[in-house]
């Protein structure tokens, strides 16, 4: 689950100021935490960016482990070369 914030900065003048954009914090399909600006200082439009993008995630994480159970099979492999050293040809 992901989140909102906005990140602080030190003004000019050296006083702590918060940002008035919205920020984003989530993981995504591969479990990277990721920080994203949603470019808006409205808290509803930033909650439906974080959405999709937790959306997204969901999707990509699915589709990838799909895709990962259909690289290897699930049964073991019964015919294995043969590590024996060969006779050499005369």
């Amino acid at each position: 689950m992901g989140s909102l914030y906005r990140p602080t900065y030190r003004a000019a003048d050296g006083s702590q100021k918060e940002s008035a954009i919205i920020w984003l914090k989530y993981r995504d399909a591969l479990g990277v935490l990721r920080r994203e600006s949603s470019e808006t200082t409205k808290e509803q439009e930033a909650k439906r960016l974080l959405k999709q993008r937790e959306g997204a995630a969901v999707e990509g994480a699915s589709s990838r482990q799909a895709w990962l159970r259909s690289q290897w099979p699930s049964s073991p492999r019964t015919s294995r070369p043969s590590t024996a050293p060969t006779a050499a040809s005369p």
